[in-house]
């Protein structure tokens, strides 16, 4: 296995740890909103507590999962952004390399007479 496929399967197993945390720990949450839903006896009020937690689980799933996501895509596109920013800084640099110009005091002639003469 390549250095860069143990890198994707590390940024994955983090996410996977991240979600077992999340779903085991009792302080995240969730007992509270299903407690809510039970305490008034209806299977619509349990219904009702969950819809906000599943969206909000959705909206968290995919702040967590983004950032992997590019890391992954980074990891593998790793290589090519490496050599497309060196091209690109040597380009720049040719773009700035100035112009072999005349120096200073070699287009003009000197005045062999002393000033304030």
């Amino acid at each position: 296995m390549s250095a860069a496929n143990w890198t994707t399967a590390s940024l994955w197993l983090a996410v996977i740890a991240s979600g077992l945390y999340h779903g085991a720990n009792p302080g995240m949450g969730w007992p509270l909103a299903v407690s809510a839903g039970l305490m008034e006896r209806s299977p619509r009020a349990l219904v009702a507590a969950l819809v906000p937690l599943a969206a909000g689980h959705l909206l968290a799933m995919l702040l967590v999962i983004l950032p992997f996501a590019l890391l992954v895509i980074l990891v593998e596109w790793q290589r090519p952004i490496q050599l497309g920013a060196s091209l690109l800084v040597i380009a720049f640099g040719l773009f700035r390399q100035p112009i072999r110009q005349q120096a200073r005091g070699e287009g003009r002639r000197q005045s062999q007479i002393p000033c304030g003469v």
